[in-house]
Parts: C-alpha cells; sequence; structure tokens
C-alpha cells in the first residue's frame, strides 16, 4: 500500500566496533520502528552463520524481539582462504509482502551484493478521474466548402460578398466553420 510509509535505513558497523555497544544502538533504533514498516540493510558484520560470542546472541535476540527478521540466511562474504559468513543481511519487521530476497555472486569485492523484491499494493493509490476527450473533425469535402461559402455569401454580418480566394476566406470567424461541421 503505497499510502503508508515505508522506512529504508543503511548501517555499517566496523568489525572493530564493540558489539555490545553497537547492540545498545541497534536496539534503541528498532524501538523507534516499532509501529512502521521498516528495512534496514547494510554489514552488520554479525556472521548469523555461526553466533559464537554471548554478544553475538544478543545481536540476534534484539532483532527478533523487536519484531524484525533478516531476509538472507545464505552466505554473503568469503576472504581467500577463510570460510563463508553471512554478515550483509536485510532486517524488516515488513516479512509478510517479502516476495523474493537473495544473494548476487559479484568478482567485485568479497561482499556479495543482497537484494529483496517487496510486493506493491497500489489498489488504494488514488486515480485521476477520467477526462472526457473530445474530438472535433471537420470533412473538408468539396460539398462542404461549397455550403460554407453559401453560409457565408448569404450572410448580412459578413462583408464578404463573394468566397472566391483563400485571402479573403481566412479572416473569417471560426463561428461559420463550426455552424458547418
Amino acid at each position: 500500500n503505497l499510502s503508508e510509509p515505508l522506512l529504508v535505513g543503511v548501517i555499517y558497523r566496523p568489525p572493530s566496533a564493540q558489539l555490545d555497544d553497537f547492540n545498545a544502538e541497534f536496539s534503541k533504533i528498532l524501538s523507534l520502528l516499532e509501529n512502521k514498516k521498516a528495512y534496514i540493510m547494510g554489514d552488520f558484520n554479525v556472521n548469523l552463520l555461526n553466533l559464537r560470542s554471548t554478544s553475538e546472541t544478543q545481536f540476534e535476540e534484539i532483532v527478533f524481539t523487536s519484531g524484525f527478521a533478516p531476509v538472507i540466511s545464505l552466505p554473503t562474504h568469503q576472504m581467500p582462504h577463510c570460510s563463508k559468513t553471512c554478515i550483509d543481511n536485510i532486517y524488516t519487521n515488513d516479512i509478510d509482502l517479502t516476495l523474493v530476497s537473495g544473494v548476487l555472486s559479484s568478482k567485485i569485492s568479497h561482499h556479495s551484493p543482497v537484494f529483496l523484491i517487496k510486493e506493491v499494493k497500489i489498489d488504494s493509490c488514488p486515480t485521476k478521474p477520467a477526462v472526457e476527450k473530445i474530438t472535433i473533425h471537420y470533412d473538408y469535402s468539396n460539398a462542404n466548402l461549397d455550403k460554407l461559402c453559401s453560409i457565408i455569401e448569404n450572410s448580412p454580418d459578413q462583408p464578404l460578398s463573394s468566397c472566391n480566394s483563400f485571402d479573403s476566406f481566412l479572416p473569417l470567424p471560426v463561428l461559420c466553420v463550426d455552424t458547418t461541421a
């Protein structure tokens, strides 16, 4: 539904940043988004494939207890000679309208791009009322031109006594054309 706001945010948590401090701030952010449809994406540097520490488990708990869920469950990052990790993700509290999400293969970086495709309902969008289109068609057949010339020649309001040339016809009011259409 396009009438409801949709919030999108991007977060980067450097691997050297303290996860406990990040968890406290991230929890505050998610609580502000409680009644809003939101998507938060980025490099969180928390490997969801292998939660080893209490801080990593707490991060996952904060996400779920805030009504959010990760949409990526595949590896998103791999350094040479290291195991694959899932540290890049998209978290949302609007999971019902997610059609598909995934990870794209890329040789540009050690991070693979992540994506999400969301269903957008547009049935409740206001529509403009239909404007009636009027098309006027003029039939410039010889019979109609003769009829127009006759109207002009016989009209007491017209200074023109004859309709012999286009130059003399040109300045006549459009009203005469419309009456013969």
